[in-house]
């Protein structure tokens, strides 16, 4: 069943098995949940998933605030809003 509205994380997180929009303060990107990585004694190693996020995907190049790692506390703190990715 496909969503047309924005949900409040507040009241249902975004899904972790697909693509969705988001929406905060600062824009409106697209997210997904995934797998993130740690530079731990010079070695890339998995640590943890969150919520991966990307609002500008034109500064992501060099940027390392780009895209957001942001676990359900942040999403609630953000005042995060999502909704379904259109015709899915």
């Amino acid at each position: 069943m496909s969503q047309n509205k924005w949900v409040e994380c507040v009241k249902k997180f975004p899904p972790k098995n697909k693509k969705f929009l988001f929406s905060y303060d600062y824009g409106i990107g697209i997210g997904a949940w995934g797998q993130c990585f740690s530079v731990i004694n010079g070695n890339s190693e998995r640590t943890h998933e969150a919520y991966i996020l990307v609002l500008n995907p034109h500064l992501m190049v060099g940027n390392q605030e780009e895209p957001f790692k942001w676990d359900e506390n942040k999403m609630l703190d953000m005042e995060v809003k999502w909704m379904d990715l259109p015709n899915e």
